[in-house]
């Protein structure tokens, strides 16, 4: 089965509409004020969703829950979206060291889909920091719901993590990135093709 594909951080309409050329299924555009790749004050980044068309996912990316603009399709957060946001949600678990398969598990609950992400104190993703694999590979042995893998891939590790761990989907920001907002052409079709393979 297809491993899906999120390229997170997007700041630039030239970058979104490159990795959905490479094979990228969804995008996420990072509205936590807190992010060095936050475009919620950016009205040219804000109106992506909308130039790219219907059929491109665009994920709307927080740390806490916030009101999100009705242009994007999805909504992840490390909160629960409330009932009244009828639009399609995932949850962040930022997954610390401490954590087992069984305090995971428990988190996950009996939702249909989750992302695992590294937990960090001051940021609520784009770190870099790995989740480690072992681990997800045993919740997404043992957990009914669909997990995305984030944190720390790279062209590099995509194909080992996939391999490793079997999630649903793989999501990367900082990975294919020339400097903080901004992608790496080459890195992002490198890691699309390895994250394939």
């Amino acid at each position: 089965m297809k491993t899906f594909i999120k390229i997170c951080g997007i700041t630039r309409l030239t970058d979104a509409e490159l990795a959905v050329e490479l094979g990228a299924d969804a995008l996420g555009l990072n509205l936590e004020p807190s992010s060095s790749r936050s475009i919620r004050n950016n009205p040219e980044a804000l109106s992506i969703p909308e130039r790219l068309g219907p059929y491109t996912l665009c994920v709307a990316v927080l740390g806490p829950y916030r009101p999100v603009p009705s242009q994007f399709h999805m909504i992840q957060s490390v909160d629960d979206v409330p009932a009244t946001d009828a639009r399609p949600s995932l949850k962040a678990l930022r997954v610390s060291p401490e954590d087992t398969v069984e305090t995971v598990l428990a988190r996950i609950g009996d939702r249909s889909a989750i992302l695992l992400d590294a937990f960090d104190p001051q940021l609520y993703g784009g770190t870099g920091r790995r989740v480690d694999w072992g681990l997800a590979a045993e919740i997404v042995a043992r957990s009914r719901a669909k997990i995305v893998l984030a944190g720390g891939l790279t062209p590099e590790n995509v194909a080992a993590a996939v391999q490793s761990v079997h999630p649903y989907a793989v999501d990367v920001c900082g990975g294919v990135e020339a400097e903080p907002g901004i992608k790496d052409p080459q890195k992002l079709a490198v890691f699309i093709q390895a994250a394939r393979s």
